[in-house]
């Protein structure tokens, strides 16, 4: 059941009648099989008023204000983030890549969204909540593409919950007061299927990895290229002769625009396709759990044969986290997809994991195995193997896909980061900036 809560006069609708009201926008997902209820409790008080949680957290009152940018680790200068409102923010700051439309937005009847339950699937609309407790609206960004927005009072997915993004274009969701993540938050690709604002292989991005080639009797084949990102992606395979270039580097590291991964390079059969983009701003704090994920990983490649040419995994996506505090003790993932192997073109497709373990290329132990993702510390993607010159069985590997972008931006520049991040802390990958004012 769904409920919507007003202080002492608390409102209660059926989910028959909220259904007539949804739209395709998130999915929630249990982690578990269970067919039983899953809910979407929202709260909201009589005075209309924005405060952010149980314990009494208001987002009425301002967000600290930025100290310039100096960061905890020392007293050096954390890299600045570009400010794109153009005036005063509901927020205390200026979130990345909203310009002035929380400005423009009705945010008097925000409502908290608390995702929970053990149901299979629910598809959730701001509209189903009715009277403006939860607001979509779409932003152009200074790339001229579009971004999906979500405006609530707080957001929190409880440790059984998954939250699957299956918008096609880049997500913000935007709390007044805070955002908890205790469950899983996904937008990750699924092999050739991309899902908030990543590449798909009709339309590869401008990372995608170099085409590969089937071999045959009397000539040598060449593996795809991985897709890149912040992170290269691995080389195609090649026996003899060049082989499947690999996908270039692209985007900033302050995530703006917000862009998503690319798909990898082709061979006769799908690649990977690139990770999503997703962003998530809160006026007050953001709190990712022990056992809290975010994942934003790239589509595994297909695998291929002497007649199938081998095809690249998708690079890693892009996770933007901007509040005055921000607490990570769980994992943030935007690693690339598993390359192709040469050896079966039904080898099942690595698609990124959602920790630091890379995903494995396809055909593992042979010749022509396919080159792993990026993960952890390597945030280049893995080289396709050479597989055999001519006519043999193996045809060569194709790459992994590159690491994408993790960004966070706080008030001093320098959030708590005890969890797992991959693309690693210390790479080039992951950086921290300072809200703009």
């Amino acid at each position: 059941m769904l409920r919507r809560r007003s202080g002492a006069h608390g409102k209660a609708f059926s989910m028959t009648s909220l259904r007539r009201l949804l739209l395709r926008t998130l999915v929630v997902t249990p982690l578990t099989a269970s067919l039983g209820a899953c809910t979407i409790n929202s709260t909201t008080n009589d005075d209309g008023g924005t405060s952010g949680n149980d314990s009494g957290t208001s987002a009425d009152t301002a967000a600290p204000e930025p100290d310039g940018g100096t960061s905890g680790d020392g007293g050096a200068r954390a890299e600045s983030s570009t400010g794109t409102d153009g005036g005063t923010s509901p927020l205390g700051f200026s979130p990345s890549n909203l310009g002035g439309l929380l400005g423009t937005l009705d945010l008097t009847k925000l409502v908290d969204i608390d995702v929970t339950g053990t149901s299979n699937e629910l598809s959730v609309s701001c509209n189903s909540l009715g009277n403006g407790g939860c607001v979509s609206a779409t932003v152009t960004q200074s790339d001229g593409s579009a971004a999906q927005v979500y405006v609530a009072r707080s957001w929190k997915i409880e440790p059984s919950a998954l939250l699957a993004v299956t918008d096609k274009m880049p997500v913000i969701v935007v709390a007044t007061a805070t955002i908890q993540v205790l469950g899983r938050l996904d937008g990750s690709a699924s092999s050739q299927f991309p899902v908030a604002g990543g590449y798909a292989p009709a339309a590869p991005g401008p990372g995608v990895g170099g085409a590969g080639m089937n071999g045959n009797q009397t000539a040598a084949g060449v593996g795809a290229g991985g897709a890149g990102f912040c992170g290269l992606g691995g080389a195609g395979g090649a026996a003899a002769g060049s082989s499947g270039t690999a996908g270039k580097a692209y985007g900033s590291a302050t995530l703006i625009p917000l862009l998503g991964g690319s798909a990898g390079g082709p061979g006769d059969l799908a690649p990977g396709a690139g990770g999503g983009a997703i962003e998530l701003v809160a006026g007050v704090s953001i709190d990712i759990g022990a056992m809290g994920v975010i994942s934003v990983g790239g589509g595994g490649g297909s695998s291929g044969d002497t007649t199938h040419g081998t095809s690249g995994g998708g690079s890693g996506g892009a996770l933007l986290l901007e509040a005055p505090v921000v607490t990570i003790e769980g994992t943030l993932a935007a690693n690339g997809g598993g390359g192709g192997g040469g050896t079966n073109a039904n080898a099942p497709v690595s698609d990124a994991t959602p920790n630091a373990t890379a995903a494995p290329g396809g055909a593992q132990g042979t010749t022509g195995v396919g080159g792993a993702g990026s993960a952890g510390a390597m945030v280049t993607g893995g080289a396709g193997g050479a597989g055999d010159a001519v006519g043999g069985m193996n045809a060569p590997g194709a790459g992994g896909g590159g690491a994408g972008w993790i960004r966070v931006n706080t008030t001093n520049g320098s959030a708590m980061l005890t969890g797992t991040l991959s693309p690693a802390s210390a790479s080039a990958c992951v950086t921290q900036g300072t809200l703009a004012k």
